[in-house]
């Protein structure tokens, strides 16, 4: 860890006996108030559409949830529109895999 000499200030020792010169010290002027005076919110817009994309995407999923079968997803069709491995419209336990 680079520590600061003690004899001169603009001088920091970078652990290997080497002194790296840091040039002059910085000083802001006394009625400096920092960066953070004239900043603002600019993305007001964007957080109102990412707020809206949350609440849609959360219906969405409550609508799916509630009214939609999650074995369509998960377990592949016949060309018939049999689930296979389930016994859901007709028994297809006995084929768990599609084949074509």
């Amino acid at each position: 860890m680079p520590k600061q000499d003690s004899d001169n200030n603009n001088n920091y020792d970078d652990g290997n006996g080497d002194d790296i010169d840091m040039g002059e010290k910085l000083i802001a002027s006394p009625d400096f108030d920092g960066p953070t005076g004239e900043r603002s919110c600019t993305d007001i817009l964007c957080s109102l559409i990412l707020v809206a994309t949350w609440v849609a995407m959360t219906a969405l999923g409550a609508y799916a949830v509630q009214g939609g079968d999650y074995r369509l997803v998960l377990y592949p069709l016949d060309y018939d529109g049999n689930i296979c491995g389930t016994d859901f419209k007709n028994d297809m336990t006995d084929y768990p895999y599609l084949w074509y």
